[in-house]
């Protein structure tokens, strides 16, 4: 045999290992967990990013100052007089 054709030889066998493994019931069934899984991990992910978010725009929205037109923005500063008379 070549290194060719043992390497063919050996990824025929692990594509009928595979073959068999993905056919076994207990198999497909723990590959169906872990998916459900993923789902259920990923669907609470997003879930709470999404209510992170929320809380953030409600904090932005009932804490800032705002009229029915527009928002109100405005920095205090301290004026202090250029002469020193009235």
């Amino acid at each position: 045999m070549t290194p060719s054709e043992e390497s063919g030889a050996e990824l025929e066998l692990r594509a009928r290992e595979a073959a068999r493994t993905l056919a076994d019931p207990s198999t497909a069934r723990i590959m169906a967990t872990r998916r459900n899984r993923l789902s259920a991990i990923a669907t609470g992910f997003a879930l709470l990013l999404a209510g992170l978010l929320a809380w953030k725009m409600w904090d932005a929205y009932m804490l800032g100052p705002w009229t029915r037109d527009a928002t109100v923005r405005a920095y205090v500063i301290a004026e202090v007089p250029e002469v020193s008379a009235r």
